[in-house]
């Protein structure tokens, strides 16, 4: 059942955030406007003063330097009585505070800029050749270049003027288009807010409505057997007692339920320990005719190694009843099956093992390795004519999971028989497919560890990998 997190609503409550926000879709864009209205009028009252600024600068600071250079020139007044450094670095600092004021995006300050630092080159040559009583042809020179570059700064300044002009005439235009503007967001909103309200009547009206028609579908669902069908928390107050009751009919029906599947699921291990029982006959009395003939071939050794593992097989695949087993229990049983086979098939099989030490104490359903190990050995390793291997691993997949492999470099499947057998592993989990072998395992390890059962890779001429994993937290409570 989904549970809404949100708590249930009256009536009252629906209404009250309908004209709440009615309220949101008038405040909004009224702080819009009275932010386009302060903003814009801060911007051309800057403009404004940048501009008073540049025509004070053009038309004082720099004809106050024309004078003073003049006097120096003429002999009226000394070099170093003359206030020439102080006008530049004063007129530096004006024009450096416009192109910070103009966010350092107007050429025609970068070029102002320019030229006051090539008029302070240029004083620096004069006070040079004052100082080494150049000709005086050479002091009025550079104080013509002084002037040049005056005249220069003066029309840069009156474009720069003329940019803030046009500036200040674009901003008049977009606060006339932000006046009609305001007016069509004025309309547009009274018909927005008419809309809304009819909107609003609707959902108010489904509101109330929806619910009633869930309840009635829910219990239609139940009726006719759909024993999952749940229904969310009321949405409205008036109906939260009404909807609890409901629910909590719905989750006794859904407790039944799962105690009738429980139940299922152990007829069905019943069942598969019965299956279990068929894999032994065939096994036992390939091993006995293998001891007969290690006897009749007077081969003693052999009869007592292959005896010993024969005993030790038995011992752990009965493991006194239990349906559990430790890895390393299951591992030892897999080793016991592995040298009587060996035996049977020594010229076409050798087998290694390498599992981490680290996972035998965890417990694990018994005989989930030795089919996969039997699949391997007949239907891999048996068809191919030169002599196979397998491999069994395992280890932790990550520090909730463990996995085991089985690899075989026997005779592999085609794509198409790979696909058969994976459609026949599906079917397994309903118990379509009651084949023992790889079948039983993927079924067996869906039923008691709920997980997705086995994973087969395999290449023809190659070989074939068959791989599980086993969820901690499913196997360590359970008991051995």
């Amino acid at each position: 059942m989904k549970h809404n997190s949100k708590s249930p609503k009256s009536i009252r409550g629906i209404l009250g955030e309908t004209y709440l926000t009615i309220s949101l879709i008038i405040f909004i864009p009224v702080v819009f406007l009275f932010l386009i209205a302060l903003i814009m009028p801060l911007r051309y009252n800057l403009l404004i003063e940048n501009m008073e600024y540049a025509i004070l600068l053009r038309e004082n600071a720099y004809s106050s330097l024309k004078k003073e250079v003049w006097e120096i020139v003429s002999g009226q007044k000394e070099f170093n009585e003359g206030r020439q450094y102080t006008i530049l670095q004063e007129n530096e600092k004006q024009l450096a505070s416009l192109y910070n004021y103009n966010n350092q995006t107007s050429q025609y300050l970068e070029a102002a800029i320019y030229g006051n630092s090539t008029i302070m080159v240029y004083v620096d040559t004069l006070d040079m050749q004052m100082c080494t009583n150049m000709a005086v042809s050479y002091q009025i020179s550079t104080y013509q270049e002084i002037i040049d570059v005056v005249n220069l700064i003066d029309e840069v300044l009156q474009l720069y003027i003329n940019e803030c002009t046009s500036a200040i005439t674009e901003l008049n235009h977009i606060l006339r288009n932000i006046t009609f503007l305001a007016l069509a967001m004025v309309v547009l909103l009274i018909l927005l807010i008419i809309q809304y309200l009819y909107r609003s009547l609707g959902r108010v009206n489904e509101t109330i409505r929806q619910p009633i028609i869930k309840l009635e579908d829910m219990a239609i669902q139940i009726a006719g057997g759909n024993l999952d069908a749940s229904l969310e928390e009321a949405e409205i107050l008036e109906l939260e007692h009404l909807v609890n009751n409901l629910n909590i009919m719905a989750r006794q029906i859904h407790t039944y339920i799962e105690k009738e599947v429980e139940h299922q699921h152990l007829l069905q291990k019943a069942q598969m320990r019965a299956l279990q029982e068929q894999i032994k006959p065939h096994f036992i009395y390939n091993t006995l005719d293998t001891i007969v003939w290690l006897a009749e071939e007077q081969d003693n050794d052999r009869v007592i190694d292959v005896t010993m593992a024969f005993t030790d097989y038995l011992r752990l695949a009965l493991n006194q009843g239990n349906d559990y087993t430790t890895v390393e229990t299951e591992i030892q049983h897999v080793k016991s099956y592995l040298a009587i086979q060996s035996v049977r098939y020594s010229s076409k099989m050798s087998y290694e093992v390498d599992i981490d030490p680290e996972i035998y104490p965890y417990p694990i359903l018994k005989l989930l390795l030795q089919p996969l190990v039997e699949n391997s050995i007949y239907h891999g390793i048996k068809k191919k004519h030169t002599r196979g291997t397998i491999r069994i691993s395992g280890g932790f997949k990550n520090p909730d999971t463990i996995y085991f492999m089985v690899e075989d470099s026997g005779i592999g499947m085609t794509p198409e028989q790979l696909a058969s057998l994976k459609k026949r592993l599906d079917n397994s989990y309903s118990g379509k497919d009651t084949s023992v072998g790889l079948l039983n395992v993927n079924r067996r390890l869906h039923l008691y560890y709920q997980c997705s059962g086995i994973v087969i890779e395999s290449v023809y001429g190659e070989g074939t990998q068959v791989s599980f994993e086993i969820p901690l937290n499913e196997a360590a409570h359970l008991s051995i």
